[in-house]
């Protein structure tokens, strides 16, 4: 999944999550929720917005989630290939990407294999409960223009 439109994007996300919000205070109170959805509400409103890495803007995103049965090296780098190829078509120059990110997963050494740049990253709290350390959310940037390719090939 991916967007080429920041703008229509942030007006979109800008009404999902009024929606959002308004049926989760609703469902707060009409049928209240358990402990552990109360937590995870109480980080979306006091850190969530503390958690959030830089992103560059003005700059198409991209998003991966890939069903298991469907995960696999050649698959996933056609999908991104793909994406990217788009986009170097309707003439962007760059693309960027936020993901979780912790010591044994998704270094900063696997991005860069790939041509990716982590220009930020902010320890996300919401895992404490679930993961021993620390666990992050990075932006990743990658440039579509040739001079960025690596010997003339994507490295993806």
């Amino acid at each position: 999944m991916g967007c080429r439109r920041p703008r229509l994007r942030q007006a979109w996300q800008l009404c999902a999550n009024i929606l959002v919000a308004f049926k989760a205070l609703w469902r707060c109170y009409t049928r209240p929720y358990g402990r552990s959805s109360r937590g995870f509400l109480r980080w979306v409103l006091c850190n969530s917005w503390r958690e959030v890495p830089a992103a560059p803007r003005h700059t198409p995103h991209f998003h991966l989630n890939v069903l298991p049965g469907a995960r696999g090296v050649r698959s996933t780098r056609a999908l991104i290939h793909s994406f990217l190829d788009f986009l170097r078509a309707h003439g962007y120059r760059r693309v960027y990407g936020q993901m979780v990110t912790f010591a044994t997963r998704r270094n900063e050494a696997l991005f860069r294999r790939y041509g990716f740049d982590v220009i930020d990253r902010v320890q996300v709290t919401k895992y404490r409960a679930f993961h021993p350390g620390p666990v992050l959310l990075a932006t990743v940037v990658k440039e579509l223009t040739p001079a960025a390719l690596t010997g003339g090939k994507e490295r993806i």
